[in-house]
């Protein structure tokens, strides 16, 4: 399978903490989420909401089962 993904919106703040995470994976069955604040998920196209400010490293793996 393709991993691939992107955010809506690409920046968060504290007024609007909440990115949904549109997956664009190819051929995957199953799909798990790393929002880098110690949360997961997986949902094919997860929302989430960041509880600080920061830099979080987000990572998508597909698997083709």
């Amino acid at each position: 399978s393709v991993a691939a993904f992107s955010p809506d919106p690409p920046i968060a703040d504290m007024i609007f903490p909440q990115i949904h995470f549109i997956n664009h994976s190819q051929f995957a069955d199953t799909w798990h989420w790393s929002f880098g604040d110690l949360n997961f998920s997986d949902a094919f196209s997860p929302t989430h909401i960041y509880a600080d400010t920061g830099t979080y490293i987000v990572k998508l793996l597909s698997v083709s089962e």
